[in-house]
C-alpha cells in the first residue's frame, strides 16, 4: 500500500499530506487471502486513508480563521468561511465501517476505530450546518450566535477523532512492524542476504526513517540525532544493495536488474537519502533569517522527504524478479 501522510493535532512546521505515510510499507504478495485479523486491520487502514486527511485538513482550515479554538468565532475575524459540508453518501460509508469493525476477531484497537466512526457521525450535522451558515453569511445576522453554538460540537468531534486516530495508527504500526520483521527473516532464510532481502530491508529501514522524520518535524525542536540514528541503517542497506547489484551486473541477472526495476529502486532510494540529508541541513542551519522563512524552507524539505519516500515505495511496487534472482 502506498504510504501517505496526514495532519496531526500537534504540528511544528507540519506538512499536511496523508500518514498511513509511513504506516504501511508494501509487503510480499500473499499466496493466500488475508486472515480475519488482517481484514480487520485493513478496515482500520481504510478508515484512516479515506477519512483522516479530510478531517484534519478541515480542522486546520477552520482553526486558521476562527479567533480561538477555545472560545470560538466572534464575527470580528476576517475571511470567515465554513468548514465545508459532508457529502450525502458519507453515512452509508460509515455504516460499512461499523459492519467491518463488528466482525471477529475482536482486537484491542476496535474501540478506538469505532470512536473514529462515532466522531465522523457526530460531525455530520454540525459541520453541514456550519458550512451553510457561513456560506450564506448568516453569521452577519445573528452576530455569530449559532457559530458559537456549533463551535464546541465541531471541536469535540475533531478532538475525539484525532485521539482515536492516534491509537489506531499506533496499533497498525506495531502490527505491520512485527509482520515486516517476520517476513524479512523468512526471506533471509530462503534466499540469504541477497537482492530480495536487501530490497525488503531497504523498505523497512526507510519506513523507520520516514516515521522518525514525521515524528521529529512535528516538534518545535526536532531531535536531529534521532533522525540520523534512523538514517544510518538505511544508508548501510542502500550501500550493501549497490555493491551487490554491481556484482550481479557482471552475471546473468544484468538485464533483469534494470528491466525488473531493481536498479531504479536504488535510484529512488538515493533520492530519498538526498532529501533527508537536505532536511537535516535545513534543521541544522545556523542562519539568522526570520523564523517564518526558516519554517517555510523546513516545511518544503519535509514535504520533499515524504514525496521521495513515496516515490521509492511506488517504484518498489513495480519491481519484478526472474527465477534466477535471489
Amino acid at each position: 500500500m502506498t504510504p501517505h501522510r496526514s495532519a496531526s493535532p500537534a504540528s511544528g512546521f507540519l506538512v499536511v499530506l496523508c500518514l498511513a505515510a509511513a504506516l504501511l510499507a508494501p509487503g510480499a504478495a500473499q499466496a493466500k487471502g488475508p486472515t480475519p485479523k488482517e481484514q480487520k486491520i485493513n478496515a482500520y487502514v481504510q478508515i484512516i486513508n479515506a477519512e483522516s486527511n479530510h478531517v484534519f485538513e478541515t480542522r486546520k482550515n477552520y482553526a486558521a480563521w476562527v479567533a480561538s479554538m477555545k472560545t470560538g468565532p466572534t464575527c470580528k475575524e476576517t475571511n470567515l468561511r465554513g468548514p465545508g459540508s459532508v457529502g450525502d453518501s458519507a453515512p452509508e460509508r460509515w455504516k460499512k465501517y461499523r459492519a467491518a469493525l463488528a466482525k471477529k476477531p475482536k482486537l484491542e484497537a476496535d474501540q478506538a476505530a469505532l470512536e473514529m466512526v462515532e466522531a465522523l457521525e457526530a460531525l455530520y450535522k454540525p459541520q453541514n450546518e456550519a458550512s451553510e451558515y457561513y456560506y450564506k453569511n448568516q453569521h452577519t445576522k445573528d452576530a455569530c450566535k449559532k457559530g458559537q453554538e456549533l463551535h464546541p460540537l465541531l471541536v469535540a468531534a475533531w478532538t475525539k477523532y484525532a485521539q482515536a486516530d492516534r491509537v489506531v495508527r499506533d496499533f497498525v504500526e506495531k502490527h505491520q512492524d512485527e509482520t515486516d520483521v517476520t517476513e524479512l527473516a523468512g526471506i533471509e532464510k530462503k534466499y540469504g542476504k541477497r537482492l530480495r532481502y536487501l530490497h525488503r530491508k531497504l523498505l523497512l529501514d526507510g519506513k523507520f526513517l520516514v516515521r522518525e522524520v514525521d515524528a521529529q518535524t512535528r516538534q518545535a525542536s526536532p531531535d536531529v540525532a534521532a533522525i540520523r540514528g534512523k538514517l544510518t541503517p538505511f544508508l548501510q542497506t542502500l550501500d550493501d544493495a549497490k555493491v551487490l547489484v554491481a556484482t550481479e551486473k557482471k552475471g546473468k541477472n544484468s538485464d533483469a536488474l534494470y528491466q525488473g526495476g531493481y536498479e531504479q529502486l536504488l535510484t529512488k532510494a538515493g533520492w530519498y537519502k538526498d532529501a533527508v540529508n537536505e532536511l537535516l541541513r535545513q534543521l541544522e542551519n545556523p542562519t539568522k533569517e526570520k523564523q517564518n522563512v526558516l519554517d517555510e524552507r523546513r516545511k518544503r524539505a519535509v514535504e520533499q522527504a515524504i514525496k521521495s519516500y513515496n516515490g521509492m515505495i511506488e517504484q518498489s511496487n513495480g519491481v519484478g524478479y526472474t527465477k534466477n534472482m535471489k
